[in-house]
């Protein structure tokens, strides 16, 4: 006597009659996701870097606009004290609305207020030279990702576009 021939029949779960995932289907999307994760890791700190240079020199770029309508109220650049506190009293002293005014447009990350220094997009206070720049130029400079300013290859000037 020969059993009759089975139907196969696709597994279906217990008690909700719907079909399972297969071993190579959940390996599949194990391993998209996988690849995924790699290039959000790989990419992530490059994206981090390029947002505090952008910031960076924006910063810088409304700085030195206030630094230069200052000049063009006051007929002179700011006191050269290579920080950037003292740079940010002088420019906020009232005495100049235009650059108050362009001042109140910088974030809070980059300038807290009076007494306070010009931050970069990684935390760090940046220097000001009022000559220190090409052609002689005022110049702010930051530190850069590595936050050491003597390493200058990363550093990010305002003289430079």
């Amino acid at each position: 006597m020969t059993m009759p021939d089975r139907e196969k029949k696709p597994f279906k779960g217990p008690a909700t009659g719907q079909r399972a995932f297969t071993m190579v289907e959940l390996l599949t999307v194990l391993l998209i996701l996988g690849i995924v994760l790699a290039l959000v890791v790989g990419i992530g700190p490059r994206i981090m870097k390029d947002a505090a240079t952008a910031q960076t020199s924006s910063t810088q770029g409304v700085a030195m606009d206030a630094v230069q309508r200052y000049k063009e109220l006051k007929g002179s650049y700011p006191a050269d004290s290579g920080d950037t506190v003292s740079l940010m009293n002088a420019l906020n002293d009232g005495s100049a609305p235009d650059v108050v005014k362009l001042l109140r447009t910088l974030s809070r990350d980059s300038w807290a207020g009076p007494n306070q220094p010009l931050r970069d997009g990684w935390g760090k206070e940046m220097r000001y030279f009022a000559q220190g720049g090409l052609g002689g130029q005022p110049l702010l400079e930051s530190a850069g990702p590595d936050r050491d300013f003597n390493l200058t290859a990363d550093n990010v000037r305002s003289d430079k576009g």
